[in-house]
């Protein structure tokens, strides 16, 4: 299952990382950041270009989930981005979270998982 969304609404506002983030709610996945190429806040003491490169070459970064949102606070702007949500012994994600060019949003989940196509329903009420 997949739902994509536009990032930018008509007014013209801008849906953060952090406003897709608080779309998910809290759980308790691990998430792997496996690609970014975007901006961060000034005072986030994150360097973009380190953790791009970091990540393309082959690195990827987790976090639990107020780790995430922490890191959703210092991004200003995801123009392409990756993230996974894994549960603990399972190869494949459950839900994975993809910046599309700084236009769109789009999330997929596994039909199984029923809290990770909870998330997809509460998406896709962004598009009505």
């Amino acid at each position: 299952m997949e739902v994509i969304v536009r990032a930018w609404k008509n007014d013209g506002e801008y849906l953060g990382l952090r406003a897709v983030l608080d779309l998910i709610q809290a759980n308790d996945w691990t998430w792997r950041l496996e690609e970014f190429h975007g901006t961060t806040v000034p005072s986030a003491g994150v360097n973009p270009v380190d953790l791009e490169n970091r990540l393309d070459g082959g690195e990827s970064v987790s976090f639990a989930w107020e780790e995430l949102l922490t890191f959703a606070e210092q991004v200003d702007q995801l123009i392409d981005g990756r993230i996974a949500a894994l549960m603990p012994e399972q190869a494949e994600p459950v839900l994975v979270l993809e910046a599309l060019d700084s236009t769109y949003w789009r999330f997929a989940a596994l039909d199984r998982h029923a809290p990770a196509a909870a998330v997809l329903d509460r998406v896709a009420a962004l598009s009505d």
